[in-house]
């Protein structure tokens, strides 16, 4: 075990690897204490890694940074994630939207274009007193200005 203080009077404590117990231990290296599975570790790791990507292309330009597919295959992953806002076609009913966000939660931004030309972007999202998600939509287009509430039916499992 190995302690360090951090905040004033606060001591953490570490469990290292080769204080691990053998029933405890599920491989070789970091994480290997304790049963860790690295799924979580393995999305942070693929959604930290579609970040940097983003972001050397912003700041190196499209001549020194990564490639057009590198950059696309990091937005979708950023997308698919809810990091950044989607776009999504849509017929033009709210059971389209709930069915978007039975996986996924949604994202300020995320816009959806129906077939009339109507446009709609997610403005808000709040929790409703069922511990269900609701979010405002904002419609643009031929129906402009006008909000809509969409309740989503699913509980927050994302």
């Amino acid at each position: 075990m190995y302690e360090f203080m951090g905040k004033k009077g606060q001591t953490y404590k570490i469990k290292l690897n080769y204080n691990c117990p053998a029933d405890q231990k599920s491989g070789e290296g970091k994480g290997s204490c304790g049963g860790s599975d690295n799924k979580s570790s393995d999305k942070f790791d693929e959604i930290s890694h579609a970040k940097g990507v983003l972001a050397a292309r912003d700041l190196a330009g499209s001549e020194m940074g990564p490639n057009q597919k590198q950059v696309n295959e990091a937005t979708k992953t950023l997308q698919k994630n809810s990091v950044i806002p989607s776009n999504y076609k849509i017929r033009g009913n709210s059971t389209e939207i709930e069915k978007i966000y039975t996986n996924k939660p949604p994202v300020i931004g995320d816009i959806f274009e129906m077939k009339d030309g109507t446009t709609a972007e997610v403005i808000k999202m709040y929790d409703t007193p069922v511990g269900n998600v609701a979010i405002d939509i904002n419609i643009i287009g031929k129906k402009s200005g006008r909000i809509s509430t969409v309740y989503l039916k699913t509980k927050k499992n994302w």
